[in-house]
């Protein structure tokens, strides 16, 4: 059943060097915009695949094939007698299909858990917040803001 593996894909963390180098700019007064945007971006991104995974350990999958579409599919999980991993995961819209077990193993060990961090409140607004220029703003926003490195 590896037919739906391949079309999972995870944003990648944000390198520390980005943002030590965005904070040192930041501290000299020369903010330099277009590392503010990439490492912005990119932190957007992560946060919005740590909240989908934390849906679809709560049963809810988002089809990763619908959403490259820029649609939103939502696969429910069900429960099953036997094991968890062998539950077939299929999505009516497009027909992508993947077992929990593979859906899993696509996020392990990539430190993509939500632990307590969801509740943040900003991160709703993350997504009004734009594309471009003013998507790296977040970072420096005092509800937001990240331990300089």
């Amino acid at each position: 059943m590896s037919n739906g593996r391949s079309n999972i894909r995870w944003a990648p963390r944000v390198p520390k060097h980005k943002i030590r180098r965005l904070y040192k700019s930041a501290a000299a007064g020369l903010l330099d915009e277009e590392l503010l945007d990439d490492v912005g971006i990119t932190l957007l991104l992560r946060c919005r695949d740590i909240l989908t995974i934390r849906d679809a350990t709560r049963g809810r999958v988002r089809c990763p094939r619908c959403a490259r579409q820029g649609e939103e599919t939502i696969i429910l999980r069900r429960s099953t007698d036997g094991d968890p991993r062998d539950v077939v995961l299929r999505c009516r819209k497009c027909g992508w299909h993947v077992t929990w077990g593979e859906y899993f193993l696509s996020y392990r060990r990539k430190q993509l858990s939500s632990g307590g961090a969801t509740g943040a409140s900003c991160a709703p607004r993350w997504p009004d917040v734009g594309g471009g220029r003013g998507v790296g703003r977040v970072l420096l926003s005092p509800c937001c803001s990240i331990t300089p490195v």
